[in-house]
This record gives C-alpha cells, structure tokens and sequence, in this order.
C-alpha cells in the first residue's frame, strides 16, 4: 500500500491525496519485486505517471538501493529534461538552455533535500506532477525574464506597475480578474500568483492572449454605444467569438496557474 502524503491543504487540513489510478498503479508496483518495479518505472515505451516514478524515487534512500536509486533518478530527470524542452523551447524563449537549466537544478535540489530531510516539500509533486512543475517553470520565468517574442497584445499593458512605496496592481484589475477564481478566493492577494498569471497568460495562444489581455485592461466585450472601443472590434471578430475565446483561455489558466493551497 502506497505510503500516505503528509502535507495538507491549508483550505481544510486534510492530507494531500493522489490521485485514484495513481494510487493503484503504485499499489501494483508494490507487489512485484523491487528490481522489477524499477523497471517498469525506468521504461520510456510505456512511461509511468511521472507522479509514480517520483514515489519510488523519494522511497529509495542509497545504500543497498542505490543502483536502484540511480535508475530511478537516470529516469526522472531524462523524462523531465524532455518535457521542459517542450515546456521552454529555444523558438519562444531567449535563454531557454539556462532557464530549463535552473529550473532542473531547483527540482534537483528539492529531491536531495527529501532524502535528506525527509520533508513533505514534493507531496504536491505526486498529487499533481505537471501542475507542480508549471507552477515551479513560471517562478523561474518570473526570476529570469519574459519571452524572447513580444507581446502580441494589441494595447500592451502589465498587470503591476511601480509606485513609490513597492509594486501594486494595476486599477480595476482585481475586478476584471474575479472570473479566474472561486467566490471569496484570496489567490490575487498573493503576487508570486499574480507573476504565474502573467506568466500563464503569455503561453496561451495568439487570439486568447489578446482576448485576455484586452479584457483585464478593462475593455467591454460589447458595448451599445458604437464609439465605444471593444474587444471584437480590436480583434475584428464576433461578440460570440470574443466569448468563446475567452472561456476557453479561462479553462486554460485555471489548470495552468497553481492551487491557492501552493501559495
């Protein structure tokens, strides 16, 4: 039985919980023999989640495992190599070498200090493995510049500006965002989450990057007045089109950026 996570959500204080077809994969693992599960977890014709392979790997502590370690880890990081270099490409990024660089050095950095300390840091890893790593690429984006393309927006505008006493958001804002998020969600209260959603916003294709970045600089969808300026009319499409753009680049961010609790 695969060992329980020890983080909780800070919403309800439960324990982290992975998901089903992951606990059950490695429920099976843990019935076959070691040099086989390691197998199974090593293949690249038939990958396991990467939230499994990263079980075993933090199970696995050196000495008497550590060939087993070593293919673990050979593993992990020659798959998460190959997913950054889809995730941080050369085509969209100036410095994509050294970006993926950094951003494997922190991983790397939280997998030795698991086995060392044996700290909850890469629970979330295993709940949602692709999530995590999103959220961990926009930090180190954040930290090492923007895309290398400009921004296609058609007004550019940043969601933070530079005031005397610090950075602040820009007005009106917080409104115009309330979409992304639940009710009474205090996820825009945080500015390494209003980075992410820079961030995020950036990686979403050319039309619902404009969409988006029109509406959160405050421009109507529609409007009765036909002086007004909108978002159809910068783009040239329908209302219709404006909506469905949106709604899908919504959908989007909201699996993009990372859970309140990660905040």
């Amino acid at each position: 039985m695969a060992i329980p996570l020890r983080k909780t959500s800070v919403k309800d204080g439960k324990p982290y919980q992975r998901r089903p077809e992951v606990e059950q994969l490695i429920d099976e693992l843990e019935g076959i023999p070691e040099s086989d599960q390691v197998q199974c977890c090593s293949r690249f014709d038939n990958p396991v989640p990467m939230e499994v392979l990263l079980y075993f790997l933090r199970q696995k502590k050196g000495g008497s495992e550590s060939q087993h370690l070593e293919q673990l880890f050979s593993a992990f990081f020659t798959r998460l190599e190959v997913s950054l270099k889809k995730a941080v490409s050369e085509v969209e990024f100036g410095k994509a070498g050294i970006i993926r660089e950094e951003i494997v050095s922190q991983l790397l950095e939280k997998v030795a200090k698991d086995h060392t300390d044996g700290d909850s840091t890469l629970d979330y890893y295993e709940v949602n493995f692709n999530h995590a790593l999103q959220a961990l690429r926009f930090s180190v984006l954040r930290k090492m510049g923007p895309a290398s393309k400009s921004d296609p927006l058609a007004n550019p505008a940043t969601l933070t500006r530079d005031t005397n006493d610090g950075v602040e958001v820009i007005p009106g804002l917080e409104e115009a965002a309330a979409e992304f998020f639940s009710p009474g969600s205090s996820s825009f209260d945080d500015s390494d989450f209003r980075f992410w959603l820079s961030d995020a916003i950036k990686l979403l294709p050319d039309k619902e990057r404009r969409a988006v970045g029109l509406r959160l600089q405050g421009m109507q969808v529609e409007a009765k007045d036909p002086n007004t300026p909108t978002i159809s009319k910068a783009l040239d499409c329908t209302d219709r089109t404006v909506r469905n753009l949106l709604r899908r680049a919504y959908t989007k961010l909201q699996t993009m950026l990372p859970a309140e609790e990660e905040l």
